[in-house]
């Protein structure tokens, strides 16, 4: 019988936020923090077109100053039709594409500007994100690497690269990108977050603990910062103290999923009747974000330690229906469900 709830990796998740232009445009990555199953957003750095990044068409890069995404595609469209070899066109249109979530189209159309310009970083870097998001993942480090060896001072290709790494469950690899990252913006806290994040699941949670205590030392305390310091806790075995800051973190984001997550897990934890009612919680607030399936999937392996079978399948099955993709807690989940299915006793045939 399982008895502690085995951490997850990175998961998907739209935001909003940028971290290289003040465009608030594209989505896209949940890297691992809170509780190590997930957490907030962090945003993939998708580089968006502008005149300095040899950037974008000027005209699309107006309007999406003024926040018009549509009207900034519009031009795109035109411009297009008149130039169709222009690789800063395809450029833009492929990174417009990401923001909508199409994935294959972006991905023509970045591959369509690299093809012509293949020096552009930022479009081998947002190429990478939308191979990412089809599940080409060799593809997309390697138009991570492309990116970063063309732009050797931006921290952008090497985030993403250690997103890609952590979501495969490579967290060694996620470790060294993260490093090349912080080297390069030694004063990022959430990427110092995400870094403690893959120490965890590697095992270096005294590094991890010491690595997260720094950065809120520096930057102050975070609902992100900890909760995964609440996860490094508990994999010291110091649980007591793992509940404190995740009560912590629920007082400074007491509506925040992750954090609602990492609460239960803590309780869970400490063998305290309340995670019950708290991992409930949990994958209601969930629903339809990013910790959606860490909390349905720690749900459901708290469910088999309670001897709650049907909830457990129910649980998992969704899960599946969730992830689909090819990741270490896919194939985990569907062991599960075979364990499940031959642990259930068969109904007794009719009379």
């Amino acid at each position: 019988m399982m008895t502690r709830r085995p951490s997850r990796p990175a998961l998907w998740s739209p935001t909003v936020s940028m971290t290289l232009t003040p465009l608030s445009l594209l989505a896209l990555l949940t890297i691992l923090t809170a509780c190590a199953t997930t957490s907030e957003t962090r945003p993939w750095n998708a580089v968006v077109p502008s005149v300095p990044f040899r950037g974008g068409l000027p005209a699309a890069k107006e309007r999406l100053d003024r926040g018009d995404v549509e009207g900034a595609m519009r031009v795109t469209e035109e411009h297009l039709s008149l130039s169709p070899d222009d690789p800063s066109a395809h450029y833009t249109r492929g990174t417009l594409l990401l923001g909508k979530g199409r994935w294959v189209d972006a991905r023509d159309a970045l591959a369509r500007a690299v093809a012509i310009e293949p020096d552009n970083a930022g479009a081998w870097n947002n190429l990478g994100i939308a191979q990412t998001e089809l599940h080409e993942r060799k593809a997309a480090e390697a138009s991570f690497r492309k990116a970063a060896g063309l732009r050797a001072e931006d921290p952008t290709p090497w985030v993403n690269l250690g997103n890609v790494h952590a979501r495969s469950g490579r967290y060694a690899d996620a470790r060294e990108a993260y490093d090349e990252a912080l080297f390069r913006d030694p004063q990022d806290q959430t990427l110092a977050i995400a870094h403690a994040g893959v120490l965890i699941r590697s095992g270096g949670h005294e590094q991890a603990v010491e690595t997260l205590e720094s950065a809120m030392q520096t930057f102050g305390e975070t609902p992100e910062g900890l909760s995964t310091l609440a996860a490094a806790l508990r994999g010291l075995g110091r649980g007591q103290e793992a509940l404190v800051q995740s009560e912590k973190a629920l007082a400074l984001a007491p509506d925040s999923p992750a954090v609602l997550l990492c609460v239960a897990m803590s309780l869970d934890f400490a063998e305290r009747p309340e995670a019950a009612l708290a991992y409930e919680r949990a994958v209601t607030a969930a629903a339809g974000t990013g910790v959606e399936m860490g909390a349905v999937y720690n749900r459901a392996l708290y469910a088999m330690e309670k001897g709650d079978k049907p909830l457990a399948t129910e649980l998992l099955t969704r899960y599946l229906e969730l992830e689909p993709g090819d990741t270490p807690e896919h194939h985990n989940v569907v062991v599960l469900l075979d364990r499940l299915a031959k642990e259930t006793p068969k109904p007794a045939p009719p009379p």
